[in-house]
């Protein structure tokens, strides 16, 4: 089959596409008079990495001049329902919610300006608004003024957005058999990741169960996939892979059919061990308390002893005397 390809075909394309990019172009800036200020739609980094949001300004006139131009990034955010503004200009290192984190390039003479954040946090994401001021002569007169994308329309403003890359977690327990066991593989990312199982082999293993946890106000989204093995199998290594367009994650863990028998045999020594320490400890308890009452009465009978010997001698240090007849009184009271 021939095709045949006429010679306008190519420049009508290259119009059309001359057309798109200055429109996507045009979504991006504000248009006042002489005045033009573009900005990109929407930024996009991850967390932990950098994100640089430019800014173009441009005032066309034949007459007027500007002069001390100076930049301000303004960031559109919510604090308890209520719309916050917080600032970013130049005295960057007075910053304290970019404190460290800034750093800047301009070129103030074609009105360019542009701010980079590095060390993303989530906190960073929001609705950020460029804004040039200036001082504009027209002969001796000279009026302070600025101008920003002030528009209610977002495209003309940039959108940050900070993603995540994958982070994995994995481990396994049983299940009551020791031929019974699940493989859980958690993960947390952003946008929304894919979770897939596959063999030491590398073949996908299907049939695990996913949950999806509620994301957060920051649009982190955790997952949990349950895969569930029964039966006997020789050792397997399995493998949980994570992906999304920021990255891949991975953990690997090894099952065997040994591993369940192992177990119960640990947990069974380890009870027969717990029985053994208590009854120990019960014997011990009782052999004590044996003991303190085996003294207790022989120190009873020794005192009842000490008592009735102490009285034997008080009967035997008194002099026994004989009975006095009635004549021996007489007898005594005369001489």
């Amino acid at each position: 089959m021939i095709f045949v390809i006429y010679r306008g075909v190519p420049i009508f394309i290259w119009f059309l596409l001359q057309d798109a990019g200055a429109k996507s172009l045009e979504t991006g800036c504000t248009t006042d008079k002489k005045m033009r200020l573009c900005m990109e739609p929407e930024v996009i980094g991850v967390r932990g990495g950098s994100a640089t949001i430019p800014c173009w300004f441009t005032f066309e006139s034949t007459t007027s001049r500007i002069k001390n131009r100076y930049f301000v990034m303004l960031k559109h955010y919510y604090k308890n329902g209520d719309p916050k503004v917080h600032y970013a200009d130049n005295n960057i290192e007075k910053n304290d919610m970019f404190k460290g984190r800034l750093e800047k390039q301009e070129n103030a003479s074609r009105g360019y300006w542009s701010m980079k954040i590095n060390n993303l946090h989530m906190e960073d994401e929001g609705t950020y608004v460029c804004r040039f001021n200036f001082d504009i002569t027209n002969g001796s007169y000279t009026k302070k003024t600025g101008f920003e994308a002030r528009n209610s329309n977002k495209a003309k403003r940039t959108q940050l957005r900070v993603n995540v890359p994958p982070v994995v977690h994995i481990w396994k327990d049983f299940v009551n058999t020791k031929h019974s066991r699940r493989l859980l593989c958690s993960a947390e990312a952003k946008p929304k990741p894919n979770i897939t199982w596959c063999s030491s082999q590398g073949y996908l293993v299907n049939g695990s169960e996913v949950f999806e946890g509620p994301s957060g106000s920051n649009g982190l989204q955790k997952i949990l996939s349950i895969l569930t093995i029964t039966g006997k199998m020789p050792e397997e290594s399995y493998r949980c892979l994570v992906e999304n367009q920021h990255g891949m994650a991975w953990g690997h863990v090894t099952q065997s059919d040994r591993e369940g028998g192992v177990l119960w045999y640990v947990v069974g020594c380890l009870v027969a061990t717990t029985i053994a320490l208590v009854a120990a400890v019960a014997f011990a308890c009782r052999w004590r308390r044996n003991i303190t009452k085996g003294n207790v009465d022989q120190n009873g009978i020794s005192h009842r002893q000490d008592q009735d010997k102490s009285h034997d001698q008080t009967y035997l240090g008194l002099k026994k005397t004989s009975p006095i007849s009635e004549f021996q009184v007489y007898e005594n009271i005369r001489t």
